[in-house]
Formats: structure tokens, C-alpha cells, sequence
């Protein structure tokens, strides 16, 4: 096979660029306010794909040795891609393809008759069902919007007409498309409205982009167009530990500059490859690395592994990825560079950010420098590595700081270069750990986790329905179906020639027979009009008549081209109506039954993980893979029970196309960006905790300075300013600023200058520093402790406002770490990657809760949700019923996931259980650095603690947060202190009491300590923290103390008590609020 030409990429790299922003403008004829994005604006001049004539006609291409014009050869009439056959149409027939396998039957068939609604308050929503906003045209004034329309006309216009493209211009007009069309719908069927026009316009590019590359680099020539069936995907993974990145720093300035640095290459690799090699686009970016959309001979599979590498031909590309990571990284870290198996979608995603740790650890260093200088003329012999690369040598000059060995290097881009940074916009996040603390000098690490693995590869949306149907009358029409599919190839009657005798007669018999097999699953047979003529049954026979009703031979079909174009696909009920497009598009392209399973079937699975699910059934001895093609006359009955089954799922779901699946990542990130943007509200923190004292010119030098508590830093170098960069409750009128303590000045030194309060100016900054920066999975962050509560409280009602369809279907986890602001922070940040909780198994976080528990958080819904019967379509369940829709969840998971009965939750009874994943929350205070040795999951017992007295931990947000909150609110009264005290010693006394003897002496202790007959506040607060019902310990409305020792005996157990012991510990020891 010849190789691929990185020459051909470099030479034609302009014009796939021009290309591809060209392409962007392929569903422009959506955006037209009198259809499905229907609003009382009028657009002037660009309201179709037709008003682009004059900019692009006789503008054109050259793609190796042909020249294509942008708008007689690609956007004109591109739609009728399937029937070119002429070289001009190159590019129209690889957008198609993947454009057709991105919005076709892969996006899915909703119905045509469920439209959104309200019909003039068009809205788009996210992935998981919730209202995210009302499209742009009931947002936007009508100016403003024709003169975004005109600037994208001028942009592109420009670009087109340019000889040298930069990537600016490039990303600035993506990003002026992207801002117009992100705001509209794609489709106006519900619930299709989760795909706005950007995401469908974006992966049908990338999708395009790939493949012409690929074309480009495979070919000298245009020559043969590619088939559908012919062009697949990978995915090229660049892959790095950020996280670990994180755990490095000593300082928050060390660590911003490693979360800046790693952005920093992100976007330099994303331009190699988007720009400098135009090879793909991105699709994927988080805590494991940058991923690109390729196309599939830019790869290579590995034997006996389901991942492979970048095909050899492109190691200039590959020396380049690595040449970024030595610059930016200062050599310090490089990547493991991977692609997926070939596929025609992004499921595989999943599998390659599954894998990311165990591929951190074959990360490419050959270009790492393996020099080492023991001894330096200038700076003396070296003393130690460097603790914060590790890989450096620190030299005894180096030494600024007497407990740390930091290298030249480290020190000037990493702690000095970071506060230079810092003062160019001190207004957003801090970098100083004294303005982090709260008034008990303690900070929170806290990261924010959801479970995606399920997402990214596809599995959950198995939960979503684009179509409501009675599914057993569905499912038993697919039955007949896929049994008449198999007696019509074993008669062989999808092939004309079998109904041709060898007399050259027509076949009458074979004829009746498929008559007889089609009439029961089909909504016309072969008795219909073929253009002037029309084949009619009489008397038991067949007649062919023409228009005038006269009689005519009827050997005529077999030359009619309807005739033949119809026994190719036949017309089946099942999938006119459930896949209408898909199987009408077939049918007018003149295409196969063959064609049509391989839209359907083999587009959705082949290369993932359902093909490799699929391999060990026996269904698969009927399954030619390479060919794409099922022999359909040797299925079993077994057999198609179980394609039935898959066929049948695949025409209900939402099915995971690209610009779904990147819905989904891109709705989870913008999740933990928006708190981000607003994390001083989230987190409740007042406005007067945000300010901040400076002083002008202080002609103080540049340095670290303090007074008791106040540490200053002064700048005298760029802004002449001197800031106070701790928070302090109480400020004094006046501050005696001495030098921060050196290994080489004296503490006791005189003071370098008297600061008064009132000449000091204030400033607003952001009291809180990122760790990471939010990704799809997660993001990881500090503020002062005492909020954390807050925190809480806010992010879980904003988790309510954009997830309340999916709860417990994508869980997240908060985990919080607690310490000392002087503690290290490293020690810290490595405490918060362990109480991250990565797990694999997913499926051991499930419990079993009420139906009523889900559709208490279904109560509240926007009128438009509600409108639209959001949930029927997007919280459906499995457990403890067989109703609904019968449908294989999680095919890669253990036996037990592979059918399911999922069914909308409110055709559930109450009183039944589902399965779900909790949110969670999950917290340690590092009085000591071995404390974070505590937090260890134990995967048998649903990764809970695996230390004994931490066994309840991480606790389920839903249930148990409120019970923490009463807490606090009763014993953060002093009133509370001593008795609570007492209480708290006893429990930790008695822990190893027998059950039977523990139960009977701590009711005791609750009743006599707490005195819960004397306040009806700590009554309240026990009845609620153990579950309960009021009614149970009173008689005639007064408490009974009987009922209540008998209830609080049931109740008081090992795990009850642990509970309470950690209420304790988080309120008291941990944040010192009781």
C-alpha cells in the first residue's frame, strides 16, 4: 500500500482550510425564521444557502490536480451527493458522507409530528433534557443579527479571496459562525432540540475535514470517489497527566503556571493540527489530554490491542507534538500519543480516556535531555534535585528558601515569573495561600467529579428515547419483519435476476410468494403502480395493466427501473416509521436493503465496543464485518430475538452521533465553568471578603514582607505598589512592615517602612484559585473553608437546574479537603486526586431508591419542559418493574446490564425502586500530613472508606446533607457545646460495645444527655438525623419517651453512629462551626 504524502498536506494546506470554513455554511438554509427556527425577524439577503451564490460562484479550489468551484461543485444542490459519480463532486460527496452518518438515521428519526413547543418560543436545550436557552432570534435585535450575518459575508468573503491564510482568521470566523449558529436549532422536532446548529454544523466539518485530508494525503490524484461504506474515523489521543502536573506545586503561583503551561500546549498542538496540518479538529479536551477527530489511514492499529499509533508516514507531525512539550514544558513532561480504532463516530472516545493512566506511563521521551551537571564554575557544586520538577539540579546559590530546593529554573518561570503575572491584572484569582485562609486559617481543596465514563462512550443515551412507541406491539412488528427480511433472501428476491425465468418469462410464482411474505410488515407491496403501469392481483393471478387499464405482458418489470428499485428495499412498516429518512433516503437513492442496515446498524456499532459485545453471541457467525453485510438467510430465531431487539433500540434511543456526543462533554464543562465564572457567589462569599489593600508608591523594593499575620508583597519594579496579600478579620490602624523571614537576613532586623491603614486604597479580587481548569470530567479548585457549606448548597440546586432529568444516571461527587494554610500544599492537592475517587466499575456506585425520591426532583419544571413532556423522554429507569422498553443499557458491562426494562418514571408507581448513582460528598481534615492515607475506597463495598471508622463516607448528597445541615443549625448554639461534648466522648468510648449492649446504652446516652424531652429543636434534629417519623414517638401529641427509647433502640446503630461522629467531625473539628 502506498504511503501517505505529508507533501500533498503541506502544498494544498490554504485551500482545505478555505474549504472547510466554506463548509460551515452547508446548513445555512436552517437558519431561515419561516421554518423550523420559526420568529417574526426578517434577514435580509442571507436567509438561504442560495443567497451564498454570488459570493462563492467561480471562486475556486485546487485539491491535487483538480479545481473545484465552491459553489457549482461543492454547496450547490450538495444534497444529491449519493447519485455523483463525477470527480468534480469530490468534495460534495465526502461532506455528505459524513454529514449524512452525523444528522441521519446516527441523530435519529423523531417524529415529524412532535414539534417543540411552544411553536414561536423555539428553545434549545441541553443533552440531558433541561431548558438551556430561547434560540437568538427572540434574544438578539433584528440589526444586530443582519449585521453578524454581513460580518461572517465580509469575513469569509476576505478569506477567499486571500493568498495567505492566518489562523486568526481562520478561528475568528469560526468563532463568528459559531456564535450565531450555537444559538439556533438544528431540527424542530422534540426532542431533537438538544442540537444546535453549531454542534451539528461543527462535527459535520471536522467529520469532512478529516476525510479530505486523508484523501489528500493518500492520493496524487483525484481519482475514484469514495463510498459511505469505505470512509471511517479515528481518534488521535494526546495524552498527558495534568493532574499529576497539579500535585508538583509548593505554591498556588507553581501550580497556576503549571495548569497555564499545560493550556498553553493544548492550544499550540491544537493549532499544529488544525492549522499548521490540517488533519482534524479538535473534539475533546480534560485532565487527560487533547483529542482530534482523524481520518483512518492517519492511523495505525497495534496486533492484540484496541488501540493503535499515528500512522509513520506523519512523524514530522509526531516530532513537532513533542518539540511543543519540550518548549513549553521546559522538558520537564511529554506526551503518550495514541488513536482509537477506526469507527464511524466518537464512541471510542471513552476507551481512550479509560486507558489514559496506564498510557501516561508509556509517554515518548526521547527528545528529554539525560545530561546531568553535578558541578556548575558559576554557581558551585549542586546540593540536591530540584522539589519541584524533580528532574534539575539545585545548586547551592540557588537556595532562596531554607526548607526548599528549588532549581534556577523553577524559581524564574514558576514563582517569580507567576507574580509578575499576577501583577499585570491582580483582580482575578489569587495566587497568595494568606488570602485563601478563612478566619480560622484554614483552606478547602475541593474538586467536583461526574462518573462520564458511560456518557463518552455512549452507553446512557441508551436511556434516552428520540421516539415513544408501544413497544411490545414495536417489537413484535420487528419480529415479522426481520423474519419476512429472511425469507425473501433465502428465495434470493432482493436480486432481479431471480424473478426472470430462464425462458425469459416473468417469475409469477416467486412473485405471489414474496407477496405473501411482504403484505403482513409492509405499507405497499409489489402490487402498485411502476410509473405507466401497475401491477394488480386477479383471481389469484397477477395482471400488469398500463393507464388505460389495457393489459400488458409482465415481462415489461423486469427492465422498469421502479420496479427493480423497489425489490431492492422493498417498503417495511417498522422502519417507515422509525426511520423514515434514513430508509426513504435509501429508497430514492435507489439504494439496498444492505445499504440501508449498514446506515443503521454497522454505522452505530462497527469498531466500537457494541461490535466487540456482539462478536460473542452467536449471531455473529451471520455477521460479515469487513463486508458490512448479515446473511440474512441463516438467522435462527434466537438470532433475530436478539438483532430485533438491537434493530429496534437503535430506532427508539438517541442514538450517539458526534454532535451529540459532543453535546454531552461540552454541557458538563460549561457546568463547572459557569460556577467558576461565579464561584464568590456559589461559594456566599460577601463582598468585603474580596478587597483588597494597596499602597502607591511605597518605594518600598520588591520583596515579601510581614507584620505579625500581614504579609505584604511589594512591586516597586512595574506598578511601584505595595499590596496586603493576607486576609485579616481585624485590621490594625497601622502596619511595621519588616522582611519576610530568609535563611540569610535576622527576624529581629529593623522594620523598612510604617504603613498607615487610611492611605492604603482598596480593590476587588477573586479569593479563590483554580488547580485545574474545568474540563468535561471534573474541575479542582480552593477557597477559604468556611464556605464550603454554601458551596454545597448551591452547586447541588444548580446540578438540579441543568441535570434534574438524569439525576442518578450522571452522578457528580464533590470531595473536600481541609487543612492548615501554612500545611504544604502539595500535600494537600495530593490528598484531593485521592478523594477524587477514580473508580472503574461504575456500576458498584448503584443503590436502589423510591420512584417518589425521582420524581420529587421533577416537581419543578420550566413551562417548557413540561410543555414538551421532557421526562418521558429523558428519565427513564430501570429496577423493580418490566414495563417500558426492553433494551440492552450498558452491552460492555457484566451480564446483568445487558437488557433492561427502562421506562419513563412517571408511568412508575411510587412505592417501587430504581437504580441509581447518587451525588455524593465526601470530606478530611488534614490535621496531620498521613491523614490523607485515610482516604482509600473499598471497591466491594461500593467505594466507601476502607477505614473502619470513616465506613459511611462518601455520603449521598440527597439523603444526607440536609441531615448535616440540622446538625449545625442545633448544636452551633454554645448552649449545645457541653452536652454535645459529652455526648460525642461517649459514643468514641462505647463504639466496641456488642450491638445488643451498645443500641440499649446509647439511647440511654441521647435521651439523658440530650434531653430531647425538654427542647423540641433537638427532638426535630434526632427524629430527622435517624429517620424518624414524628408520629411514631408521640401519644395524644405530646412526645411519648418510651415510644422514642423503643424507636431510638432500632435505630442506633454502628452506622447511625458514625454518622453522628461525623457531623461532628465536620463541623467542629473540621470547619469549627459548633
Amino acid at each position: 500500500m502506498p504511503g501517505l504524502n505529508l507533501k500533498n498536506l503541506k502544498d494544498y494546506r490554504d485551500e482545505i482550510l478555505k474549504i472547510e470554513i466554506v463548509s460551515l455554511l452547508a446548513l445555512w438554509g436552517k437558519m431561515n425564521p419561516d421554518k423550523l427556527n420559526k420568529a417574526n425577524i426578517i434577514l435580509h439577503g442571507l436567509k438561504s444557502l442560495s443567497d451564498w451564490e454570488n459570493v462563492l460562484k467561480n471562486k475556486t479550489v485546487k485539491i491535487l490536480t483538480e479545481n473545484f468551484d465552491l459553489w457549482n461543485d461543492f454547496l450547490r444542490s450538495w444534497r444529491e451527493w449519493r447519485s455523483r459519480r463525477n470527480k468534480n463532486y469530490l468534495l460534495q460527496v465526502l461532506y455528505g458522507i459524513g454529514e449524512s452518518l452525523n444528522s441521519g438515521i446516527d441523530k435519529g428519526s423523531p417524529s415529524g409530528d412532535v414539534k417543540i413547543k411552544p411553536e414561536y418560543e423555539r428553545w434549545i436545550a441541553n443533552p440531558f433534557g433541561s431548558f438551556k436557552k430561547k434560540i437568538i432570534y427572540l434574544q438578539w435585535d433584528e440589526t444586530c443579527i443582519n449585521n453578524k450575518f454581513s460580518e461572517i459575508k465580509q469575513s469569509i468573503d476576505g478569506l477567499l479571496g486571500s493568498g495567505n491564510i492566518s489562523w486568526e482568521d481562520v478561528t475568528n470566523i469560526k468563532e463568528k459562525i459559531e456564535k450565531i449558529f450555537s444559538g439556533l436549532l438544528s431540527d424542530d422536532r422534540f426532542p431533537a432540540n438538544e442540537i444546535s446548529l453549531w454542534d451539528q454544523v461543527y462535527m459535520a466539518t471536522t467529520m469532512f475535514k478529516a476525510s479530505l485530508a486523508e484523501y489528500v494525503l493518500n492520493n496524487d490524484i483525484v481519482q475514484d470517489l469514495p463510498k459511505r461504506n469505505e470512509i471511517k474515523w479515528r481518534i488521535l489521543g494526546i495524552q498527558y497527566d495534568k493532574l499529576g502536573l497539579s500535585e508538583r506545586g509548593y505554591k498556588p503561583a507553581q501550580i497556576q503556571w503549571y495548569r497555564e503551561t499545560a493550556k498553553e500546549i493544548d492550544e499550540e498542538v491544537k493549532k499544529l493540527m488544525e492549522y499548521d496540518y490540517p488533519i482534524g479538529n479538535e473534539i475533546y479536551r480534560d485532565e487527560t489530554g487533547i483529542y482530534f477527530l482523524i481520518g483512518e489511514k492517519l492511523g495505525e492499529d497495534i496486533p492484540e490491542d484496541n488501540i493503535g499509533q499515528l500512522n509513520p508516514d506523519l512523524s514530522e507531525i509526531y516530532e513537532r507534538i513533542l518539540c511543543i512539550f519540550k518548549h513549553k514544558s521546559l522538558d520537564e513532561f511529554y506526551p503518550a500519543i495514541f488513536v482509537t480504532k477506526a469507527s464511524r463516530g466518537l464512541v471510542n472516545l471513552g476507551y481512550l480516556v479509560e486507558k489514559a493512566r496506564e498510557n501516561f506511563l508509556k509517554a515518548d521521551w526521547r527528545k528529554k535531555n539525560i545530561e546531568i551537571c553535578i558541578e556548575n564554575s558559576k554557581t558551585g557544586k549542586a546540593v540536591g534535585i530540584c522539589q519541584l520538577c524533580g528532574q534539575r539540579m539545585v545548586f547551592e546559590s540557588n537556595r532562596k528558601d531554607e526548607s526548599k530546593y528549588i532549581c534556577k529554573e523553577c524559581d524564574k518561570n514558576k514563582t517569580q515569573g507567576r507574580i509578575k503575572k499576577w501583577v499585570e491584572d491582580t483582580s482575578k484569582e489569587t495566587i497568595w495561600m494568606d488570602e485563601l485562609k478563612d478566619e480560622h486559617g484554614r483552606v478547602a481543596l475541593v474538586t467536583m467529579k461526574f462518573e462520564l465514563k458511560h456518557w463518552l462512550n455512549g452507553d446512557m443515551l441508551n436511556s434516552f428515547l428520540i421516539n415513544q412507541t408501544d413497544y411490545l406491539d414495536m417489537f413484535n412488528l420487528s419480529i415479522k419483519t426481520i423474519k419476512a427480511i429472511r425469507e425473501l433472501y433465502i428465495k434470493n428476491a432482493l436480486d432481479s435476476d431471480s424473478y426472470r425465468l430462464k425462458n425469459g418469462k416473468f417469475n409469477q410464482q416467486l412473485a405471489l410468494e414474496v407477496e405473501n411474505i411482504i403484505a403482513p410488515v409492509s405499507d405497499s407491496t409489489l402490487l402498485r403502480s411502476y410509473g405507466g403501469i401497475k401491477l394488480c392481483l386477479e383471481n389469484g393471478n397477477l395482471k400488469l395493466v398500463d393507464r388505460s387499464n389495457n393489459q400488458q405482458d409482465l415481462k415489461t418489470l423486469l427492465n422498469n427501473d421502479k420496479f427493480n428499485s423497489f425489490i431492492k428495499i422493498f417498503d417495511f412498516k417498522l422502519f417507515k416509521l422509525l426511520a423514515k429518512e434514513a430508509y426513504t433516503g435509501c429508497q430514492g437513492n435507489k439504494e439496498t436493503f444492505d445499504d440501508f442496515i449498514r446506515q443503521i446498524f454497522f454505522g452505530s456499532v462497527a469498531g466500537t465496543h457494541w461490535e466487540d459485545w456482539i462478536k460473542q453471541s452467536l449471531l455473529n457467525l451471520k455477521i460479515n464485518w469487513h463486508g458490512e453485510f448479515i446473511d440474512w438467510s441463516r438467522l435462527t430465531d434466537q438470532d433475530i430475538n436478539f438483532l430485533s431487539t438491537i434493530l429496534l433500540q437503535f430506532l427508539l434511543r438517541k442514538n450517539p452521533s458526534p454532535a451529540r456526543l459532543r453535546r454531552v462533554w461540552e454541557s458538563t464543562k460549561e457546568f463547572f465553568e459557569e460556577i467558576e465564572r461565579n464561584i464568590c457567589d456559589y461559594a456566599g462569599i460577601p463582598e468585603e471578603r474580596k478587597k483588597r489593600y494597596h499602597w502607591d508608591n511605597s518605594g518600598i523594593p520588591e520583596g515579601e514582607y510581614r507584620d505579625g499575620d500581614a504579609i505584604f508583597w511589594s512591586d516597586q519594579k512595574n506598578v511601584n505598589k505595595v499590596y496586603l496579600i493576607s486576609y485579616l478579620k481585624d485590621l490594625p490602624e497601622a502596619f511595621r512592615l519588616k522582611e519576610y523571614a530568609r535563611r540569610d537576613s535576622d527576624e529581629g532586623k529593623e522594620h523598612v517602612r510604617e504603613l498607615q491603614l487610611r492611605d492604603g486604597k482598596r480593590e476587588t479580587y477573586q479569593p479563590y484559585m483554580s488547580i485545574t481548569d474545568p474540563t468535561p470530567v471534573s474541575w479542582q479548585f480552593i477557597i477559604p473553608a468556611e464556605y464550603v457549606p454554601n458551596l454545597i448548597d448551591n452547586v447541588i440546586k444548580k446540578y438540579n437546574e441543568h441535570f434534574r432529568f438524569v439525576y442518578g444516571k450522571l452522578p457528580l461527587h464533590i470531595g473536600v479537603v481541609i487543612q492548615d494554610y501554612k500545611k504544604p500544599l502539595y500535600v494537600g492537592i495530593k490528598a484531593l486526586r485521592r478523594i477524587r475517587r477514580d473508580i472503574e466499575d461504575v456500576e458498584k456506585l448503584e443503590i436502589n431508591v423510591k420512584v417518589s425520591q425521582i420524581k420529587d426532583k421533577l416537581k419543578c419544571q420550566r413551562l417548557e419542559e413540561s410543555l414538551n413532556d421532557t421526562q418521558s423522554y429523558y428519565s427513564l429507569y430501570w429496577g423493580e418493574h418490566n414495563k417500558g422498553y426492553e433494551f440492552y443499557v450498558k452491552p460492555a458491562g457484566t451480564q446483568g446490564y445487558h437488557r433492561k426494562w427502562i421506562c419513563p418514571i412517571g408511568s412508575i408507581d411510587d412505592d417501587k425502586s430504581v437504580c441509581i448513582i447518587p451525588n455524593t460528598f465526601d470530606f478530611e481534615f488534614l490535621d496531620t500530613n498521613s491523614r490523607r492515607n485515610d482516604i482509600r475506597y473499598a471497591r466491594d463495598s461500593g467505594y466507601k472508606r476502607a477505614v473502619e471508622m470513616k465506613r459511611n463516607r462518601p455520603y449521598e448528597i440527597e439523603t444526607f446533607w440536609e441531615k448535616f445541615k440540622v446538625f449545625r443549625d442545633v448544636f452551633g448554639e454554645d448552649k449545645y457545646s457541653t452536652r454535645l461534648q459529652k455526648l460525642v466522648s461517649m459514643i468514641y468510648g462505647k463504639l466496641d460495645f456488642k450491638d445488643d449492649s451498645l443500641a440499649i446504652f446509647m439511647t440511654s446516652a441521647f435521651i439523658n444527655t440530650l434531653e430531647p424531652k425538654k427542647d423540641e429543636r433537638i427532638l426535630k434534629m434526632i427524629l430527622q438525623i435517624f429517620d424518624i417519623e414524628e408520629s411514631s414517638v408521640k401519644s395524644d401529641g405530646k412526645l411519648d419517651t418510651s415510644k422514642l427509647y423503643r424507636q431510638l433502640m432500632a435505630k442506633l446503630n454502628r452506622e447511625s453512629l458514625k454518622l453522628f461522629l461525623d457531623m461532628f467531625e465536620f463541623w467542629h473539628r473540621t470547619l469549627k462551626e459548633v
